[in-house]
């Protein structure tokens, strides 16, 4: 079946700022973001909620678990999809992506200028999370290995273009 929820809250998580926080490989990520972040931005990643404007899932039932074909879990500072399953115990496990739109990115990588390297070709960060734990207790962990390759590999690209730029330079 279909499940539409609007106006949903998760309380006492706030989603955003969790996995910002996680982000272990760069120090003070969620200080230096809100010192750069719009006004209405700072003020949702100081919530301690997570306010949905709308949840839709793809599902059905198998195994004794709901199983979650499609998630797109959307708030005004990122779009959450993904797959996983929800079991009648009330254990999550979701394998999902957050894609943060394109000016909340702008002012993160401006922020933070690792960020730029993990922007994709929308211009938005997307970060891969896993999403796990038995309500009211959730865990949503970012992939650090999958950001780490990225930004190593980008900012690798980037000095590399550096050096052939020197060094095929002409007078």
């Amino acid at each position: 079946g279909k499940v539409e929820i609007k106006d949903a809250r998760l309380t006492d998580l706030n989603i955003l700022k969790t996995v910002l926080d996680k982000i272990s490989m760069l120090p003070n990520v969620v200080e230096k973001i809100e010192s750069n972040l719009p006004e209405k931005y700072k003020e949702k990643l100081k919530q301690k909620d997570t306010v949905f404007n709308e949840i839709n899932l793809d599902t059905k039932i198998a195994n004794g678990a709901i199983m979650i074909k499609d998630a797109q879990l959307s708030t005004d500072e990122f779009i959450l999809s993904g797959k996983g399953q929800i079991g009648f115990d009330q254990t999550i496990t979701l394998e999902a992506a957050l894609a943060i739109p394109v000016d909340l990115s702008a002012s993160m990588a401006a922020a933070v200028p690792e960020f730029q390297y993990i922007l994709d070709t929308d211009k938005q960060i997307r970060i891969p999370v896993r999403v796990s734990g038995q309500f009211p207790a959730i865990s949503v962990m970012p992939d650090l290995e999958y950001l780490g390759k990225r930004i190593i590999s980008n900012k690798g690209k980037e000095e590399l273009q550096k050096v052939l730029e020197k060094v095929f330079e002409k007078d």
